[in-house]
């Protein structure tokens, strides 16, 4: 997908097309890199943070990569809650679903997906575990908010589709559905305004022959 700035303001396109956000000890050496692999070969700019090691916050440069994205991959297991960077990632992403149209898919990878959803589990355990240790009341209810709402998405669920590259192969060609979609989206924008400009255009020259 094209990196540069769209000509009509709010339909601007973004540097990357996808953003992942995943807890790299979880599936770093496996899963999330055959899936970046998978992506780019398709030609689909992502962005995937190889840091091991992060400060207590989460960067302005992730921050700001989220922001350039026009989706997000949250692949969600059973430690995910564990990570207070994942979860100030997530709460970013849904702030861009709600102020840019961010489009976010969920993958519950070997997580049930009600256990995000509700809290529950052995994920809801791992969530407990961690805000015992965040003492920011405001960034806790955030978590809170943003993980039943990514967890209600439409997205993927690996023990329901079978191997890890078929399961590649289906978050690959959803990617580029909702891609097509999107350019398709910017492209109508595109000419509906380049219709309006036309039109008026031709209504200010026929005044002026009044």
């Amino acid at each position: 997908m094209a990196a540069s700035s769209s000509i009509v303001p709010g339909l601007e396109k973004k540097r990357y097309d996808v953003f992942i956000n995943y807890r790299g000890v979880d599936t770093r050496s496996n899963f999330v890199s055959h899936l970046y692999k998978a992506l780019t070969t398709k030609g689909i700019l992502t962005f995937i943070d190889d840091a091991l090691l992060r400060g207590k916050e989460i960067s302005p440069f992730l921050l700001q990569a989220i922001e350039d994205s026009s989706m997000g991959i949250t692949l969600f297991t059973q430690k995910y809650a564990s990570s207070p960077w994942c979860l100030d990632e997530l709460v970013k992403m849904t702030q861009c679903r709600s102020t840019h149209r961010q489009i976010i898919i969920p993958v519950f990878y070997g997580v049930d997906r009600s256990h995000v959803k509700e809290l529950s589990g052995e994920f809801g355990n791992e969530f407990k575990r961690l805000i015992e240790t965040v003492p920011d009341t405001d960034r806790v209810e955030k978590w809170k908010a943003a993980l039943p709402e990514a967890a209600s998405l439409s997205g993927w669920v690996s023990g329901t589709i079978g191997s890890d590259v078929k399961l590649i192969d289906e978050i690959v060609n959803d990617v580029l559905q909702k891609l097509n979609l999107e350019t398709s989206g910017v492209t109508q924008g595109l000419i509906a305004t380049e219709s309006s400009r036309v039109l008026l255009e031709e209504l200010a020259r026929l005044l002026l022959l009044e």
